[in-house]
């Protein structure tokens, strides 16, 4: 029974020792992959940093703790590329983090006492001086980066000293650079020729050349944005350095050989003469030397030159005139335009009008004499009803009126867009207030009449009695008094559009 547990027991014991092993390798492994993920991230995010830093110059203001960061980064890079320990390389990215956020800092610092060097180093670069003025572009780099690195250490006041000495290099750099790229050709070039002694064969081109070189120089101490005349002038005294070895070579040649002065004239002559017959000079002579027959193609080319201004004037002339009628063509063509939509304009007026004449001409000719009188009163038509009646003191349409009605609401639908207003009428006899009380019912019957027959809706059709205020013949005669008992029909036209 003993021997039984104690099996028990060591097999136990044994299961919580593997199971402790077990859970302690996935733990080593979980921390080691976690390690690598971080790793992985953080070499990305430094990199980046890095190259931000970079561009924001943090390297110039800050070079000391800036190496240190990329130093560190580096390593850890090539670590983690030959598999080593990932927690030593997590150490590494984490000092590249800390030199790299000091360095930042720092580079803050640098920046306020560098604000006027920083520019005046990239003027330097801009002009090119570390290929033109090397030695002073790399003295001024050594005393800015002395400058930082004593801003590394606390002491703003050495770097603020050294800025000033690094800035006036930079300065000297670039105005040396702009010299040199702009002048320092010319100066080799009038070495050279010094050495052929052009100073002693052609003196007055040779001292053109070094008073035009002279004034570039004096133009960039004076002002060295003025780099354009510079150029300038320096491209003149090149030109004249290359005139005055041309010129001395041949004054050399002409002491060697005599005869060689003639070999130039008779050359002058041949070029003066092709000259000559370009401007229809055939015959130009040369005993009296080259002025002569020089003068002539002179005046040949001023009378040319007279005609060319004469002509370009004329034609300037003649490009004025014909801007001239383009503009007045373009103004009749707008008025033409004009022209034609008030023609078309009109056109559609008249047809308009056509149409409507037509129209109103099919809707009087709907009644007889005997059953209505249609009347055009400037945008309204009013329909007199004649044969329209009613018995004394009633209002009530018999049968008899209903075809009457019905060329009513035949008129009404000629016209869709217009409102319709009915009139009631009466004569003077009987009380006036009954009668107008009367001719409005008689109105409203009407206007019932139509909305059931055809639908019209309220706003479109209305009705008043107007008693006998409105007689339209004398109330002193029966013939009179029945004129004045009617119902007129007026259709409203102004808000009419098509017809």
């Amino acid at each position: 029974m003993g021997i039984k547990n104690n099996t028990i027991t060591f097999l136990v014991f044994g299961f919580f020792l593997l199971s402790f092993l077990i859970i302690g390798n996935f733990h080593e492994a979980l921390m080691a992959q976690t390690t690598a993920g971080t790793v992985a991230n953080l070499l990305t995010e430094i990199d980046s940093k890095i190259a931000k830093a970079q561009s924001q110059q943090v390297n110039l203001l800050s070079p000391g703790e800036f190496r240190k960061a990329v130093e560190n980064f580096e390593r850890a890079k090539d670590d983690d590329t030959k598999g080593r320990n990932q927690k030593d390389i997590l150490k590494r990215l984490q000092d590249a983090q800390k030199y790299l956020q000091i360095a930042e800092k720092n580079a803050e610092v640098s920046r306020t006492i560098f604000k006027d060097l920083l520019p005046a180093r990239d003027s330097a670069l801009e002009a090119d001086a570390p290929q033109f003025a090397p030695e002073v572009f790399t003295e001024a780099e050594k005393v800015l980066d002395d400058a930082a690195r004593n801003v590394e250490d606390g002491d703003t006041k050495s770097a603020a000293k050294k800025v000033e000495k690094s800035m006036d290099l930079y300065q000297t750099a670039e105005l040396k650079a702009i010299k040199e790229n702009i002048i320092g050709k010319v100066h080799v070039l009038q070495k050279k020729a010094k050495e052929e002694r052009v100073d002693r064969f052609a003196p007055k081109t040779f001292m053109k050349s070094q008073t035009l070189i002279q004034e570039a120089e004096n133009i960039l101490n004076t002002d060295r944005k003025k780099q354009s005349l510079a150029r300038q002038k320096a491209q003149s005294a090149e030109y004249e350095a290359n005139h005055a070895i041309y010129i001395a070579r041949l004054a050399r040649e002409f002491k060697d050989d005599e005869a060689s002065w003639e070999n130039l004239l008779l050359d002058q002559e041949r070029l003066i003469q092709n000259i000559g017959k370009s401007a229809n000079l055939e015959d130009l002579r040369f005993d009296n030397g080259l002025s002569e027959a020089a003068t002539q193609i002179v005046q040949v080319l001023e009378s040319q030159r007279n005609n060319i201004q004469s002509l370009n004037e004329e034609l300037k002339q003649k490009n004025q005139e014909i801007s001239e009628r383009n503009k007045e063509i373009k103004d009749l063509r707008g008025e033409l335009n004009q022209l034609k939509q008030v023609s078309t304009d009109l056109k559609d007026e008249l047809e308009a009008k056509k149409r409507k004449d037509e129209k109103l001409k099919r809707v009087e000719d709907m009644f007889t004499p005997a059953e209505a009188k249609v009347i055009r009163e400037g945008n309204a038509l009013r329909i007199r009803l004649i044969s329209l009646t009613f018995k004394p003191g009633r209002d009530i349409i018999g049968p008899e009126h209903y075809g009457l009605l019905n060329k009513v609401q035949r008129c009404i639908r000629e016209f869709p867009e217009a409102s319709v207003l009915i009139e009631g009428h009466t004569d003077t006899k009987g009380n006036p207030a009954k009668n107008i009380e009367l001719s409005n019912r008689r109105a409203g019957a009407v206007k019932t009449y139509l909305q059931v027959n055809m639908g019209l809706p309220e706003d479109k059709i209305q009705a008043v009695g107007y008693g006998d205020s409105r007689p339209i013949a004398p109330n002193t005669t029966e013939e009179g008094r029945t004129q004045n008992r009617r119902i007129d029909i007026v259709i409203d036209l102004s808000k009419v559009t098509e017809y």
